[in-house]
């Protein structure tokens, strides 16, 4: 039934796509997921602490207002336009993607998730110490991520 309703609301799905309810176990999940997948979340609110390690692979909701994610390790967030990355540890570093373990000399070890391409990325600060730096397919999406993150922290 949840693929009948995404096709009437003329959303293309293909056989990478895969599908969670809130309560339903989102590593797994992404685990799973193949590059170029669409993990679609169903309405309701994800309290879960999940890594995802496939590249490619979008995250679409029912709705800002309709699916949540919680984010209640995050303890601060900037955005960054001059970050050294450093060296890889675990992971790939090539031109269209570093992800991974890196190290470098302010953060020591990291989570990294770019593209290079882009000219900047937000650096997320956990409560426990560990620093994750992400960025989006441009710019403006990855400024667009920072403030919102940034007033959900306040």
């Amino acid at each position: 039934t949840k693929i009948v309703q995404y096709l009437k609301k003329g959303v293309f799905l293909t056989v990478n796509d895969l599908f969670v309810h809130a309560g339903e176990d989102l590593q797994n999940t992404f685990d799973r997921a193949q590059p170029g997948a669409v993990i679609h979340l169903a309405a309701g609110i994800y309290r879960q602490k999940v890594v995802l390690r496939t590249p490619g692979v979008a995250l679409l909701g029912e709705g800002a207002d309709k699916t949540v994610l919680v984010w209640d390790d995050i303890e601060g967030v900037e955005l960054r336009e001059d970050l050294s990355y450093g060296t890889v540890k675990n992971g790939t570093d090539n031109n269209k993607e570093k992800s991974g373990t890196w190290t470098n000399d302010e953060f020591g070890d990291y989570e990294l998730y770019v593209d290079p391409a882009i000219g900047n990325c937000i650096v997320m600060s956990l409560k426990d110490g560990r620093k994750i730096v992400i960025n989006f397919e441009s710019e403006k999406t990855t400024e667009g991520l920072v403030d919102a993150v940034a007033e959900m922290l306040e």
